[in-house]
This record gives C-alpha cells, sequence and structure tokens, in this order.
C-alpha cells in the first residue's frame, strides 16, 4: 500500500479506497481537496470524489503529459 492510498484509507475509509483502486489500478496520488471532494489523479487523468458518498463525480483526461520546456535563444 502507498502512502496515498494510506491516506485516502485513513482520512476517507476502506469503501473511497477501493472505488479509486478500481479507477486507477496502475496508482495514484493526491491531486488536492476541498470540503466537499478529494482529486486524484495519475499524470493522464484526474478525478474527483466525493466525500460524503466517496463516489466518483467527474473524471478529466490530459491529451497530453505535461512538460516544462525551456526555450534558449
Amino acid at each position: 500500500m502507498t502512502k496515498y492510498e494510506q491516506e485516502i484509507k485513513n482520512r476517507f475509509g476502506a469503501k473511497m479506497l477501493a472505488n479509486m483502486k478500481a479507477d486507477y489500478k496502475a496508482g495514484f496520488h493526491i491531486v488536492g481537496e476541498t470540503d466537499k471532494v478529494v482529486m486524484v489523479g495519475n499524470g493522464s487523468k484526474s478525478s474527483e470524489y466525493s466525500r460524503k458518498t466517496g463516489k466518483q463525480i467527474n473524471t478529466y483526461i490530459h491529451a497530453a503529459a505535461r512538460k516544462t520546456i525551456r526555450k534558449i535563444n
């Protein structure tokens, strides 16, 4: 169990963790949270989960991996 999975289990319960592990089989990290939702992601997609019900609300698919490019003239 990763440190992100352990934190979700400790703070929000095993039900929410099971829902997240079903969507992110390769693993996830915590992106952010508010009073109503917890957002997790893996670089190619992010999902919001309700803190009250533990179910997925929204999913955002990122078209390309984000990179920082340094432009040299």
